[in-house]
């Protein structure tokens, strides 16, 4: 019985953890796509360097 909790515990934790990693590569993108156009129409050009999944980035317009 307690080996069913654990093992039920340790499936829950993982699919918690993918799915808060999801939302925010999620969530990024849209801000990525966001900063880019708003580059884009007041004429600029965009920089971007992305990290795995988009979890880290760094965004410039120049």
């Amino acid at each position: 019985m307690k080996t069913k909790l654990m093992v039920f515990t340790g499936i829950l934790t993982i699919l918690l953890t993918i799915s808060l990693i999801g939302t925010k590569s999620f969530f990024n993108q849209r801000e990525i796509n966001a900063a880019k156009a708003g580059c884009e129409q007041t004429g600029g050009q965009p920089v971007l360097e992305e990290g795995f999944l988009t979890l880290n980035y760094y965004f410039q317009c120049e």
